[in-house]
């Protein structure tokens, strides 16, 4: 008798280590920064809402996400997106080592067995306690301020924008120098912003902050921009002439 109570005990114990073990997407909300650099952050605000986000609490992408559970994998399913009609979405997989540590691979499936050394894996850990002044807050008028140098092949820096202000551009080429005024819309994704010289309407554009020191624009014909980014349309990326870390410094 004593020995059936043991061993029924036992099962019931060894049942609970193992309902313990089972991960759910629930498990995914909240702040997971990269363990290695310590430079990516992504926040799950919701089931189905979350941010990439640099250390000081810029927003990169606003993404919508779906997960699901198989077995100790967590597929996930994301985009950013998130102001397009038909998305392109990504696929990684996440694994969870405990509570405060998981894996993710974006392109190929986990490894099994996979821990934090193996090197296909990015291994992600929880921040829970939140430091002054990080607050997650998206890009305003007062980060696209300075001058932008153009970063396409062997014509880097010859073509420059220069925000002056919260309305004015000045866009410089090898050839001329015009002065813009801009309007943008920081709260979509990628923010929109159109060009008008003298109150003319010349190019209607997206722009994304790709981190806080690079940018990628595309322009429109005015009335013809899409709901997202073009492969082969107008693209141009962009770098800080002086990065951030630079101005940080001074101060």
């Amino acid at each position: 008798m004593i020995k059936r109570i043991l061993i029924t005990l036992i099962l019931f114990v060894s049942t609970a280590v193992v309902y313990a073990q089972q991960y759910t997407p629930k498990n995914l909300i909240g702040h997971w920064r990269e363990a290695k650099r310590k430079q990516v952050n992504i926040f799950f605000l919701t089931d189905s809402t979350g941010a990439w986000v640099a250390n000081d609490g810029f927003v990169h992408n606003k993404m919508n996400y779906t997960a699901k559970a198989d077995k100790d994998i967590i597929e996930l399913k994301f985009t950013t997106q998130v102001n397009t009609k038909h998305p392109r979405y990504g696929h990684p997989q996440i694994k969870f080592l405990n509570d405060s540590v998981f894996l993710i691979r974006m392109m190929w499936g986990i490894p099994k067995d996979a821990d934090i050394t193996n090197k296909k894996v990015t291994v992600f850990v929880k921040v829970k306690n939140e430091l002054p002044g990080t607050e997650m807050r998206l890009p305003s008028y007062k980060d696209l301020l300075g001058q932008w140098l153009s970063k396409f092949k062997k014509d880097t820096g010859k073509v420059k924008l220069n925000f002056i202000d919260s309305n004015r551009v000045i866009r410089k080429t090898a050839t001329s120098v015009t002065l813009m005024d801009y309007v943008a819309n920081f709260t979509t994704q990628p923010l929109t912003i159109d060009f008008y010289v003298k109150g003319e309407l010349i190019n209607q554009a997206f722009l994304l902050f790709q981190t806080r020191n690079d940018l990628r624009i595309e322009y429109f014909d005015p009335g013809r921009r899409k709901d997202h980014f073009t492969v082969f349309g107008q693209n141009n990326s962009f770098t800080r002439e002086k990065r951030f870390a630079d101005y940080v410094s001074e101060f």
